[in-house]
């Protein structure tokens, strides 16, 4: 399932807010976010607080997400990467 389609199931459902924001938080966290990320996370959480528990705050929550995972490799997929690439010769 996509990460949207996901997120807009759990906002749906009127799941609480709170665990998908610390979950965004850890995300970056995590994956030594560059300077960018970490200001569009602080936009994220900030224009949620404005907007709060209503179909728009979802909206941003969801394109907050999007951006992070957009910009956030996993370890799963840094390691594959790293298996697949040709073997460097050193003398």
């Amino acid at each position: 399932m996509r990460l949207a389609a996901l997120w807009a199931r759990y906002l749906a459902l009127q799941h609480p807010t709170g665990p998908l924001i610390r979950t965004l938080v850890r995300a970056v966290v995590r994956e030594d976010a560059n300077f960018h990320t970490y200001q569009m996370l602080e936009a994220t959480v900030q224009q949620h607080r404005e907007w709060g528990d209503t179909e728009q705050g979802g909206h941003i929550l969801m394109a907050g997400a999007r951006y992070i995972a957009a910009h956030s490799p996993t370890q799963p997929r840094d390691a594959a990467n790293r298996r697949n690439r040709p073997a460097v010769a050193t003398r």
